[in-house]
């Protein structure tokens, strides 16, 4: 491969990179590193870096020949006044003639407007400079990023490709040089297609997706950039293929976790309604509505009859059992904009809106009863069961969420008292039994 190609891969690598002396003194350093340390390179070269950074004890531990480590865990980088903090982590590589080659990985990637626009992109040059490299040690480095490189002339035909390929193709490179892209990236051209062309056609390609390579599918990050030749025509384009399949699932499983946690917060883990607080907001959103739109909205407070003389008969897994089977159906009786949760203990908050007229309210508790009414099987036991419904009505009887709740709080509580197994809207002593 020509210099100057395997140049041009060098400058669009992935990592910051430091060449230093084993015991640390600094060689040569490209932009990103500069910008993560904050200073031209004219004031680094020579310098420990060990000594530029927090805890240098912790950096040395790189250098220190055979009992060097390869690799440095999470650290703190504090914030410059081109940079925010950065956590990075660190990775050496000796390369022979004294020569170490250190990788600086920041984990939390700055938007692009923190950063320079040359440093907007992960893929923007990574090394303006690296005079005294040559092709040898510069193929070394590309060998070691994590990422498949390439360089891929105008007729799409490999010039160079790191041993990443083997991983991504199942082929050593000398058995990719030379070929054209179509024929090693078999049916994944298709869909690379309309970059490649892009990238030839002088356009910087920056994309996520997913790939079906030969060696499986893979979600990644493609930077195609054109090369040019003196007189400014494309002459080929630097590929960095980067695999983000692991840190997608692990996006996804966070946010899944995410989800998850943010469902527990607002469910009730028995009956996986929502529970008080969350359905205070259900509350407080259908109260607004029916201000903006002049609706009638019932709210109603469902307790189980004789819920402790249950418990006490057939045990807490019954209670249990009841609670689940009640909370389904009450979920069964609920239209799509209305909204059931679960209060404490046995006691369930309906909300039920858009209603026509109060008698709406009624024929809606009715039904509830009835679901309700169902007897339950448990244990080769039948169990019978009923609930009490007090009615609060928006905006005849009140206007806000905590009166609503205390309303129907009351006139449940009145239904109990009249005998159970009814409901009561809180306006009235008017009352129904379930049939």
């Amino acid at each position: 491969m020509e210099h100057i190609e395997l140049r041009a891969v060098f400058e669009h690598t992935n990592d910051a990179v430091v060449v230093c002396s084993s015991d640390g003194l600094i060689a040569q350093i490209n932009p990103p590193a500069c910008h993560l340390l904050d200073a031209p390179a004219a004031t680094l070269l020579g310098r420990h870096l060990p000594s530029l950074m927090p805890q240098p004890a912790h950096w040395a531990s790189l250098f220190g020949g055979p009992h060097a480590t390869d690799e440095l865990p999470l650290t703190q980088l504090p914030a410059r006044d081109a940079r925010p903090a950065l956590r990075v982590c660190a990775r050496r590589v000796s390369c022979g003639n004294d020569a170490q080659l250190i990788f600086i990985n920041p984990l939390d990637i700055p938007s692009a407007a923190q950063l320079p626009p040359t440093q907007g992109h992960m893929l923007e040059r990574i090394v303006a400079e690296v005079e005294r490299l040559d092709a040898n040690r510069l193929q070394f480095v590309i060998d070691t990023i994590p990422a498949l490189v390439a360089y891929v002339d105008a007729q799409q035909r490999y010039r160079f490709i790191n041993r990443q390929c083997e991983v991504w193709y199942g082929l050593p490179p000398g058995a990719v040089i030379n070929r054209p892209a179509e024929q090693i990236l078999g049916d994944a051209y298709a869909q690379l297609q309309p970059w490649i062309q892009a990238a030839l056609a002088g356009d910087a390609v920056r994309q996520e997706l997913l790939i079906d390579y030969p060696a499986g599918a893979r979600y990644v990050r493609i930077s195609f950039t054109p090369d040019r030749d003196a007189n400014g025509a494309v002459c080929g384009y630097v590929a960095l293929v980067e695999d983000l399949s692991e840190q997608r699932a692990v996006e996804v499983a966070l946010r899944d976790r995410e989800a998850r946690s943010r469902h527990q917060a607002n469910h009730d883990p028995l009956t996986e309604l929502p529970n008080r607080a969350r359905f205070g907001e259900h509350l407080d959103a259908a109260i607004a509505r029916g201000h903006t739109h002049q609706r009638l909205i019932a709210l109603m407070f469902v307790d189980i009859d004789g819920f402790k003389a249950i418990n006490d008969a057939y045990g807490h897994d019954a209670g249990d059992a009841l609670l689940k089977v009640v909370a389904r159906r009450l979920r069964g009786c609920a239209r799509a904009e209305d909204a059931v949760g679960r209060f404490a203990g046995d006691e369930f908050l309906m909300i039920a809106e858009d209603l026509k007229t109060p008698g709406d309210a009624a024929l809606f508790a009715q039904r509830v009863m009835t679901a309700i009414a169902q007897p339950i099987a448990y244990d080769k036991h039948i169990i019978d069961v009923s609930v009490s419904i007090g009615i609060s009505l928006f905006p005849e009887d009140a206007i806000d969420a905590e009166t609503l709740l205390r309303t129907a709080d009351k006139a449940m509580y009145r239904a109990k008292r009249a005998g159970k197994n009814r409901y009561l809207r809180h306006a009235n002593d008017t009352d129904a039994v379930a049939p």
